[in-house]
């Protein structure tokens, strides 16, 4: 199970470290990019600053990180290496996660307080191998939904 988290996690990592790297130069072999917008729902509302991330179901293509970050309207338009609109063609699994990390004072005003990290998506959509999210990149402009079930506020990590 940690090395399921620590997948995800090394992934979501590699993709927004992508994201601010602004390379100039299209990366060899990167196939044609399609556009496509998701739509994140959580109890039938827009879930916004949650992190999406499509995993391509073809092994050729498993080294294109896709993804992006939902906006105010829960959508997100998704983008090969945070950088290339739009996604190669496939069959993608899709994770969803979403966190915040909450400093909580000290008892006393002399020590150190802590960090907690909470999670907002329930766990069987952050992991590729339980996630029930899929979708279909195909040529032309595509909108999809998807729906990550109840809100949730778990407390994941105290330091």
């Amino acid at each position: 199970m940690t090395k399921r988290w620590f997948y995800s996690g090394s992934v979501l990592l590699v993709f927004l470290m992508l994201v601010g790297c602004g390379q100039s130069k299209r990366p060899d072999g990167l196939p044609p990019l399609y556009p496509c917008t998701v739509l994140v729902l959580q109890e039938g509302k827009p879930l916004e600053k949650a992190q999406v991330l499509l995993i391509q179901q073809d092994n050729a293509g498993i080294r294109w990180v896709v993804g992006g970050i939902t906006d105010t309207n829960g959508e997100v338009q998704v983008a090969t290496y945070g950088q290339y609109p739009g996604a190669p063609l496939g069959e993608y699994k899709v994770t969803v996660t979403k966190s915040e990390q909450v400093m909580t004072a000290s008892p006393s005003a002399m020590g150190p307080g802590r960090f907690d990290t909470y999670t907002f998506v329930e766990k069987e959509y952050t992991l590729e191998d339980t996630t029930p999210l899929t979708l279909q990149v195909v040529k032309g402009t595509k909108k999809y939904q998807i729906d990550v079930g109840k809100a949730v506020r778990e407390l994941t990590v105290s330091m």
